[in-house]
């Protein structure tokens, strides 16, 4: 019987110890990602023309549309993305003769607007 006690003890010990390894273990890395993130949202904008789009599309209301250059952009409804940082669709039409446009997802991480990754790489014809 004291056998039998001592061995559920130990099952329930290593349990124990297995859970709270796990728990601890993914505390770091979950740290380091979102400081990455931050970095890269901070400091990335690839070029002077995403900077301009991304300066004017804050204040604009949905379906308004703005102007860098020859560059057009419409910046689409506001949506709270599963990340928690507040997004909306933005459509780029680089020459307005060419028909080209380009979907874009701009993000705000509570301080600082910016492109996230272009995944898909959504140019297209109209």
């Amino acid at each position: 019987m004291e056998t039998d006690r001592k061995i559920h003890l130990l099952i329930l010990t290593a349990c124990l110890a297995s859970v709270t390894g796990c728990a601890t273990s993914m505390s770091a890395p979950l740290a380091k990602t979102e400081t990455v993130q931050k970095v890269v949202a901070t400091y990335f904008v690839s070029n002077p023309l995403e900077a301009a789009i991304l300066t004017e599309i804050p204040t604009m209301n949905p379906g308004e549309s703005g102007a860098a250059g020859s560059v057009i952009f419409v910046a689409g409804e506001l949506y709270a993305a599963a990340s928690g940082r507040r997004c909306r669709p933005v459509t780029i039409t680089m020459n307005p003769s060419s028909g080209i446009t380009r979907g874009r997802v701009a993000c705000n991480d509570g301080h600082n607007w910016f492109f996230s990754g272009d995944v898909f790489l959504t140019g297209s014809i109209k």
